[in-house]
């Protein structure tokens, strides 16, 4: 596979270490992470996750946090990124007859269930990352409406 990162703050983020990494972070946006193989620790002042392969977590925006991502004993370490903001929330909940939630988020870090829905959209990404090829901003932001 074609190495591939990009920023990180783009609605679609790829990376992939072959050994352990450590970042320090700032969140702008939402972030939806799926860790693709290996295992990513991300902490912050009250927080604590492991999220592993093929598994899910959150992070709001304006958290600080660490992140610590260590490859598999046979695969280097992956991680898909979906990142979103208020108007992407807005524009879901308007053509989905849904209500978006006004109230801030009380927590930072939090680890999603799998689900049908998630996988499917994370499947449907994975095709381009495969390829090597990434979508453009606006098919990612189309895919997450």
């Amino acid at each position: 596979m074609k190495q591939i990162e990009l920023q990180s703050e783009r609605p679609l983020y790829f990376a992939q270490y072959s050994s352990v990494v450590k970042k320090e972070l700032y969140e702008r946006k939402y972030k939806v992470i799926k860790v693709l193989s290996g295992k990513a620790v991300i902490s912050n002042s009250t927080e604590r996750i492991v999220i592993g392969r093929d598994r899910y977590a959150f992070v709001g925006p304006g958290c600080f946090s660490k992140i610590e991502m260590v490859p598999a004993a046979n695969a280097p370490f992956s991680i898909v990124c979906l990142n979103f903001d208020d108007r992407i929330i807005n524009d879901y909940a308007k053509h989905n007859s849904v209500q978006s939630c006004k109230e801030p988020v009380s927590y930072n870090l939090r680890m999603l269930d799998n689900s049908e829905w998630i996988d499917a959209l994370f499947g449907s990404l994975s095709l381009y990352i495969a390829g090597g090829e990434l979508p453009d901003d606006f098919l990612v932001k189309v895919k997450l409406i």
